[in-house]
């Protein structure tokens, strides 16, 4: 399969949420969007992932879900559950919601400038906190305004903050540690942020 930085966002995103097209991972994941659709159609013809809808063109474009049954070899952690590998998600979780908090208007480059974390987990966490309306995209990247070492990246708003503990991206939507509440994940809109439907409990696995 192609890079595994990138393959393993578009996977994570879509098993997080089901029923996306490969606009929409594109969109919340700032990848190109003919990479996207190309990896979730190699997906689909590899057994991964099924097509749940949509007629194909630009008006109902494809609705894709991942095979529950089934998960690819794209470079994963064997350990990925160990405590070792859920201590580093959780101080790199801290470590770019501190930022985020700092920044308030910001770039993936821009938080992760002071500190050591992947590019591949912020970008999943920052997909997780939009899709949960943590965050809006307040700059189109294919625009030719706001490049940025001779790149474009596109930015960032936060617009809930809740309090010093970073929130806790799951399954079904983001934990509020502050707040000790559940947001569910909503369709993510090219250029919008959803409203987020909040609900006490909600007890799932960490994603990051």
């Amino acid at each position: 399969m192609s890079s595994p930085s990138q393959t393993m966002l578009i996977w994570e995103y879509l098993s997080r949420h089901p029923n996306s097209t490969a606009g929409e991972i594109s969109d919340a994941l700032s990848l190109n969007r003919s990479y996207c659709n190309k990896f979730v159609n190699q997906l689909m013809h590899e057994g991964f992932a099924h097509r749940v809808g949509g007629k194909g063109n630009w008006k109902s474009p494809r609705r894709f879900s991942v095979n529950p049954e089934l998960r690819p070899n794209l470079g994963y952690d064997a350990k990925k559950g160990s405590p070792a590998t859920k201590r580093f998600k959780k101080k790199a979780r801290q470590k770019l919601w501190n930022n985020m908090k700092i920044e308030r208007k910001f770039t993936i480059s821009s938080i992760l400038a002071s500190i050591d974390v992947p590019k591949t987990t912020a970008y999943s966490y920052l997909a997780g906190l939009r899709a949960a309306a943590y965050i809006e995209m307040v700059f189109d990247g294919k625009s030719v305004k706001g490049k940025q070492n001779g790149t474009t990246e596109h930015r960032y708003l936060l617009i809930r903050d809740t309090g010093r503990l970073a929130p806790i991206v799951r399954k079904d939507g983001c934990w509020d540690q502050n707040e000790q509440v559940l947001y569910s994940f909503q369709t993510v809109k090219s250029g919008s942020a959803p409203t987020a439907q909040h609900s006490k409990g909600g007890v799932n696995h960490d994603m990051v």
